[in-house]
């Protein structure tokens, strides 16, 4: 797989503009999901601790998720809400690299004509350019901004020290 990684144009949580520029010069990691998937929440949680405990000189990791700013921030306070909860469940502190909210608003529910609820996905955009729906997904861009591989799911088995293994593995094999 070496097709350019999609053309976007962001804003990442902190407001800092980011597009393929980024990528130039850098391996980069990228991480597609929502914050309230558990693979999702410690797969966050394991990128920030192999950048504290590896050397990752050229290497930089960007999350794009399928929320909106206002999950973000309630990611980061101590509120009751699904997202805190599940930063405080698995004990996440501050996550360091871009995380880019790709919802504008909030997901909107219906009754399909089974009468069964269904919850649009309408934020996806490039995740639907990529053509993945996993939460998460990793996939790995080289220094040019081409897509080397790409590989849905996290392990959420096993400690941190396997997790941190399947990492490595990821980017450097």
């Amino acid at each position: 797989m070496t097709k350019n990684f999609p053309s976007f144009n962001v804003k990442d949580y902190s407001g800092k503009e980011l597009d393929n520029s980024k990528f130039i010069g850098n391996k980069t990691i990228v991480v597609m999901g929502h914050i309230e998937c558990p693979p999702m929440a410690l797969a966050l949680k394991d990128l920030e601790s192999y950048h504290r405990n590896f050397d990752t000189s050229g290497v930089q990791v960007m999350a794009f998720l399928e929320n909106t700013e206002k999950h973000i921030d309630q990611f980061y306070e101590d509120s009751a809400s699904v997202w805190g909860l599940f930063r405080r469940n698995f004990k996440i502190d501050t996550i360091t690299y871009p995380m880019i909210a790709e919802c504008k608003c909030e997901k909107k529910a219906k009754k399909n004509k089974e009468g069964y609820l269904e919850i649009g996905n309408h934020c996806r955009k490039l995740s639907w350019r990529i053509w993945t729906f996993s939460s998460p997904t990793f996939i790995l861009v080289n220094s040019e901004g081409k897509i080397l591989k790409k590989k849905k799911a996290y392990p959420f088995t096993g400690d941190e020290a396997y997790r941190i293994n399947w990492l490595n593995s990821f980017i450097n094999n």
